[in-house]
């Protein structure tokens, strides 16, 4: 193995090793990407064979890959150019490069302690001791988590460790700041572990995790996971210059969202930002296309959005605008996306890859049939590291080892429970692989194909209702009319609806149909709104109290991309009232350009 030195133009920078080739199936894998740039479709049906039959292997059967114990060498992203900033990747190289659990005591007085709970999550100072290392005093720390892995000291928090904070140049091996995440929403520890691990075998940038078991005062010690910390330290180890601006992703906010800088000496009006939501919602095709080019890096973000939906990331940015952080490469001048909070990976198994929703740019990616072509081929370059499921499954053997020892000091019973999460998160594993050629070898669903000036009827809709007392159902009036019925009764006020999910290609479209309403009453007097009518991208409310006789409705609907994933729908949200609406009557119709 040798240290190399390359270039090409998307500014980042990584040192890394690089090893032979390996071979799989008969063609060439970089091991550090896991790509299979000439694997032809026609061996899908083989591969599909070779992941079913190791779906049933046992772990005595698995071969070992390479020790988990410590992570594998950063892999080389493509387009890369290294400088070989040493420092940058000697920073942290003990936390995240040593087989050993670390050890830690986090000192925090009461009245901090009090104070750190308020709801903007102040710092506070506090002393960290690792054993047998003078303490860092005046440690800045702060309570961590969003909705579901927050907890307060009443039960097991998280924190940021900002070493630096009150005493500058402070830092742990080089860290000036660091996570400890209080995984509670994932007990087998390893999840953000293997998330960064799959994210660096693709050669994308991430970043690193370790353990650490963690006694706060005189309490009893925890396991916790130590997550690197984003910031310029963690973008000299990817970029040439790490200066950009680097925006953090909020709680479920996506781009057109007041994101909070985290970093960066670029420009301050967010104008970058803006800039790129602007390309994204260009109504010239393209012009967007253009647009979007120049202010997104489109290849990396199509390994992004590969990666995550292949991990199961439901929480992740492409297909919940949430858990991920942005930076504006100066060198480029484009967009990078870096993905974030990975502790409830491979949950869904059965995650769609190819779906037409979720963010802003997954949908722009997978609604142009050229990016949906080209994301498509990632697909099929990554899929090395996922199928078989023996490689990750080995890895997370290995790491599991390395964690037993810490697992034993919080008794038997943590010891049996995190065994029992360890074999389902393999399994999970194997069945994702599945999933996943399951899925490649589908047929692409193909959009409604009709005329300008042509309709079509729509009788078939789904039922959608907030309880179990709200009748959404179909029922044929006094008149013989066939009727898409809502009832909600006074006794269990809320909303019911019925809804149609339509692919649809680039055009103006219109949804027709009738209704009428029984005896409507509003929610209350913040909630006059009791009818609505629109798409899963716009709805209209209207306030509709009492009866009223049948009545014309449109729903418009815009379609920019040559393809996009659009869910019609019809509905009330009352105190008590019907919604009836004519089943024969609806009908989509195609407008002239």
């Amino acid at each position: 193995m040798m240290a190399i030195s390359a270039g090409c133009p998307n500014g980042l920078s990584e040192v890394d090793e690089i090893e032979e080739p390996r071979w799989w199936m008969g063609f060439p894998v970089n091991r550090s990407t896991g790509n299979t740039r000439s694997l032809p479709y026609v061996l899908l049906p083989i591969l599909f064979a070779v992941v079913a039959s190791t779906a049933a292997w046992s772990h005595s059967a698995e071969q070992p890959a390479q020790s988990a114990a410590t992570s594998p060498p950063e892999s080389q992203p493509r387009g890369v150019k290294v400088e070989g900033k040493k420092k940058a990747f000697e920073r942290g190289g003990r936390v995240f490069g040593s087989p050993d659990v670390f050890r830690l005591h986090l000192q925090l007085p009461p009245t901090a302690m009090e104070r750190m709970q308020a709801d903007h999550r102040p710092y506070e100072r506090g002393v960290l001791t690792e054993a047998g290392r003078p303490p860092w005093e005046a440690v800045g720390v702060k309570l961590k988590g969003a909705a579901g892995s927050y907890q307060d000291f009443s039960g097991k928090p998280g924190f940021t460790i900002n070493l630096d904070k009150f005493r500058k140049k402070q830092s742990f091996d080089g860290l000036d700041k660091f996570h400890l995440n209080n995984s509670v929403q994932d007990e087998t520890y390893l999840n953000e572990w293997l998330g960064s691990e799959i994210f660096r075998l693709a050669g994308y940038p991430a970043p690193r995790v370790s353990h650490a078991l963690v006694r706060l005062n005189d309490g009893q010690p925890s396991l916790y996971v130590i997550r690197e910390s984003y910031g310029v330290k963690l973008l000299e180890r990817f970029f040439q210059n790490p200066n950009g601006n680097l925006y953090d992703g909020g709680f479920v906010q996506d781009l057109d969202a007041e994101l909070e800088k985290d970093s960066g000496d670029g420009v301050d009006d967010h104008s970058d930002l803006k800039g790129l939501v602007e390309a994204l919602r260009q109504e010239d095709p393209e012009a967007r296309i253009r647009d979007i080019e120049r202010c997104l890096d489109v290849e990396r973000f199509i390994d992004f959005m590969a990666l995550e939906k292949m991990i199961c990331h439901w929480d992740g940015y492409s297909a919940n605008t949430n858990n991920y952080r942005l930076y504006f490469d100066p060198e480029t001048r484009k967009a990078i996306f870096m993905p974030h909070g990975m502790d409830q990976i491979f949950g869904d198994t059965g995650m769609g890859l190819f779906e037409l929703n979720g963010s802003l740019v997954a949908r722009q990616i997978l609604g142009s049939d050229r990016w949906r072509a080209r994301y498509r081929q990632r697909i099929l370059e990554l899929m090395p590291i996922f199928v078989p499921a023996n490689d990750l499954v080995a890895r997370v053997d290995a790491a599991a080892a390395r964690l037993k020892p810490a697992i034993e000091e919080l008794g038997k019973e943590a010891v049996a429970n995190h065994q029992r999460q360890i074999e389902d998160l393999k399994q999970r594993l194997r069945e994702r692989s599945l999933r996943i050629v399951e899925q490649f070898q589908e047929e692409e669903p193909v959009p409604l194909s009709f005329g300008s000036g042509d309709s079509i009827p729509l009788p078939e809709w789904s039922p959608a209702a907030d309880n179990d007392q709200i009748a959404v159902d179909t029922q044929t009036t006094s008149e013989g009319v066939e009727v898409l019925r809502v009832r909600v009764p006074s006794e269990q006020p809320g909303a019911g609806s019925w809804r149609r999910s339509l692919l649809l290609a680039r055009g103006n479209y219109q949804i027709t149909g009738r209704f009428r309403v029984l005896g409507l009453k509003r929610l209350d007097e913040n909630h006059a709104e009791t009818l609505v009518t629109g798409t899963n991208f716009e709805e209209q409310w209207k306030a509709v109290d009492g009866s009223q006789d049948w009545s014309e409705f449109v729903i418009g609907i815009q379609v920019r991309e040559d393809r996009r994933a659009v869910e019609a729908r019809l509905g009330i949200r009352v105190s008590e009232g019907e919604l009836q609406i004519d089943r024969s009557s609806l009908r989509i119709v195609r407008l002239g350009q």
